[in-house]
């Protein structure tokens, strides 16, 4: 007997929406991560905690998992800022680190 691998298991995989619940849960277990770093770092009012939450579907013929922070502060937090006397803050990376904690790895995309 020979094994013969799919090639196109993960193309075939990407659009099956039998996925979508085991890619909710990886989201959800970012999330989680993401809230609990928030907590310890990003935390004043709990706006910006409270809006991350996990998210799965269809998106542009494939089903992905995302973690989103819908907080209006959700892009200074995360990459930072320049003040209007020039001074940089940087960002926090809380969504980027959470994913690495959970021991997922990231699509990473260019600014």
């Amino acid at each position: 007997m020979r094994v013969v691998p799919n090639r196109r298991l993960e193309a075939e995989l990407r659009k099956s929406r039998e996925v979508e619940p085991l890619l909710k849960d990886g989201a959800e277990t970012i999330a989680e991560e993401a809230r609990n770093i928030a907590q310890r770092e990003a935390y004043q009012t709990g706006a910006y905690r409270n809006s991350i939450e996990a998210v799965a579907g269809e998106d542009a013929g494939e089903v992905k998992g995302r973690v989103v922070a819908k907080d209006f502060k959700a892009g200074w937090i995360e990459f930072g800022y320049t003040q209007r006397n020039g001074v940089h803050i940087p960002g926090k990376n809380i969504l980027s680190r959470a994913a690495d904690a959970a021991g997922f790895n990231l699509e990473r995309r260019g600014r």
